[in-house]
């Protein structure tokens, strides 16, 4: 069983990671995309 739980913290912390780099991403490409238009996005 123990085994099994670590198993499942680095599902979590993979996923959280995936999460936070796919978040990132999106962001810095909402921000090239921005750029040439003077950030009328924001």
């Amino acid at each position: 069983m123990a085994r099994l739980g670590v198993f499942v913290q680095a599902r979590l912390d993979l996923y959280g990671g995936a999460k936070m780099l796919n978040c990132f991403v999106i962001f810095t490409g909402w921000s090239r995309l921005a750029m040439p238009q003077g950030l009328t996005l924001t």
